[in-house]
């Protein structure tokens, strides 16, 4: 059986038939205090592994996150790729049927054209002369 009793600087603990003196807050209670920190290393280090497995797991996760967002992402710019190119078809075609009914939209289109175009090939392309080479 154990037995306190206490004193403003001292507290008498009985172990069975063995009497302690253990003085609270000084070097006393380092031995007991030594002997419960070393009985929760068990816990501490069970609770250290589950939360070092939840982090992997989370961060497992993160990364399969970031590699969704970006393959969405790359789906996303292809598609508005597509979407820009198949704009530039019919704006193309539109105004190349209007240009055959209309002379002056042609030639306000081939002047534009030729402003913009600097290319050798896209020049050909439009029948436009060819502009003079620079040297550098």
């Amino acid at each position: 059986m154990i037995s306190v009793g206490s004193h403003p600087t001292t507290t008498k603990i009985l172990f069975i038939s063995k009497e302690k003196e253990v003085t609270p807050y000084r070097h006393g209670l380092d031995g007991l205090v030594g002997k419960a920190k070393s009985a929760n290393i068990p816990i501490i280090n069970n609770r250290l592994e589950k939360m070092t497995k939840k982090l992997d797991k989370l961060l497992k996760q993160q990364e399969r996150l970031k590699t969704q967002i970006q393959n969405e992402e790359a789906k996303t710019k292809k598609q508005n790729r597509k979407y820009d190119a198949r704009r530039k078809i019919l704006i193309g075609t539109v105004v190349m049927e209007r240009m055959k009914k209309d002379r002056s939209l042609s030639e306000e289109v081939k002047k534009i054209l030729a402003e913009v175009l600097t290319k050798d090939n896209d020049r050909n392309l439009f029948e436009l002369s060819l502009l003079p080479k620079t040297s550098k």
